[in-house]
């Protein structure tokens, strides 16, 4: 620090300095010589003054250096729980993967499951469909025996009626007896 400021106060150098300067430039007006002297008195006053201001600067650019480190410091502690977020996130991310792989070895799988029970459907529905026609197949042999059976029995009642109409006509006993009445 300059010799005339102690933390930016004025000290009695300082006063001083400044009575000389006043001294010098009255002084300087009565004397030719002076005015020399009351110039070099206040260019040294002047150059204090800009060493005080600097001295004021100096402390609040240190005071703002000190402020700066603060941020700087908490910056990059948000920097550091924004890494470690970042770093869960990834591993939430890396979790999310896996259980999407899982997923898709699960789809997969379910696909193929799909595709092997469409696979026993389409079996199935062609069974019905054989079984269905088969037993259309059988109905139509059912309704023909049906029908042969109907025509066997209209055909045996047929022969009954004609076999007993032959036993009445041709009846050796009812003939003799006929030919008695006759």
């Amino acid at each position: 620090m300059a010799s005339g400021t102690s933390g930016g106060r004025i000290t009695t150098k300082t006063t001083s300095m400044a009575l000389r300067v006043a001294k010098g430039l009255v002084g300087g007006t009565a004397l030719a010589g002076g005015t020399y002297a009351g110039l070099c008195y206040y260019a040294i006053w002047n150059a204090e003054q800009r060493v005080k201001r600097i001295d004021v600067e100096i402390v609040e650019l240190g005071k703002a250096v000190h402020k700066c480190e603060g941020e700087i410091t908490a910056s990059l502690a948000t920097a550091e729980d924004i890494k470690r977020q970042r770093d869960a996130m990834a591993k939430k991310v890396e979790g999310v993967r896996v259980s999407l792989a899982k997923a898709e070895e699960q789809v997969a799988r379910l696909k193929g499951d799909l595709e092997q029970f469409g696979n026993q459907v389409a079996e199935k529905d062609a069974k019905i469909k054989e079984q269905s026609q088969q037993t259309s197949l059988l109905r139509r042999m059912m309704q023909e025996r049906k029908e042969s059976v109907t025509v066997a029995k209209e055909a045996l009642s047929a022969a009954h009626k004609e076999a007993l109409r032959t036993r009445r006509e041709m009846d050796p006993i009812k003939r003799l007896q006929l030919d008695r009445f006759v």
